[in-house]
């Protein structure tokens, strides 16, 4: 079995604890995504470095061990980099958020939701350079509330479209409010 593979078995033979994960990972992006900011731009860098050397390990035909190994150090490169560099962390942050908010949008056609997710993250991340609190923000909570509201109506098993869109708006702002709430800058007189 090669590492691709092995990848696309995993959400089968843990689905629920996936769900639950994304649910909770999603929440927190949704109210706390500026707050968790350099965490979570560390461990995406980490995972993404991670999960791309690894690959490239296997298509090498390196052994499972070592390809592990090159993967971990792949990861550990890259999110000190995130962690480091902090708007190219804030960068890779936010284009994974719009990515994954087009991919979530339109999942009925797989062309648009590709186009869509690319222009997003582009959007996001290139305003993100400029306005990093602001798109963080926002961002964050479109991402988190999205997902969060999708993987709480599969979980409960609710098949009304309207119901998904209700909850996925609602926690959208009810995240804005809270970060913007949350993370106002102090003004002293």
């Amino acid at each position: 079995m090669n590492g691709i593979e092995g990848l696309r078995e995993l959400p089968q033979k843990y689905g629920m604890v996936f769900l639950a994960l994304s649910i909770l990972l999603s929440l927190l992006n949704c109210f706390f995504g500026y707050k968790l900011l350099r965490l979570w731009t560390t461990l995406l860098g980490f995972l993404i470095g991670g999960v791309g050397a690894y690959l490239v390990a296997t298509a090498f035909d390196f052994e499972m061990t070592w390809a592990v190994l090159i993967g971990f150090v792949g990861g550990t490169v890259v999110g000190a980099l995130s962690f480091s560099i902090y708007r190219f962390g804030v960068f890779l942050f936010t284009f994974i958020m719009g990515l994954g908010m087009g991919l979530q949008l339109f999942q009925q056609n797989e062309i648009a939701a590709w186009i869509s997710g690319v222009l997003l993250g582009i959007g996001f991340a290139i305003l993100s350079v400029s306005y990093i609190r602001q798109i963080v923000i926002v961002s964050s909570s479109l991402s988190g509330g999205i997902n969060a509201g999708a993987d709480l109506i599969t979980l409960f098993h609710i098949s009304d479209l309207w119901v998904s869109y209700l909850v996925e708006a609602i926690l959208v702002i009810l995240g804005i409010l809270v970060q913007l709430r949350t993370t106002q800058k102090k003004k002293y007189r």
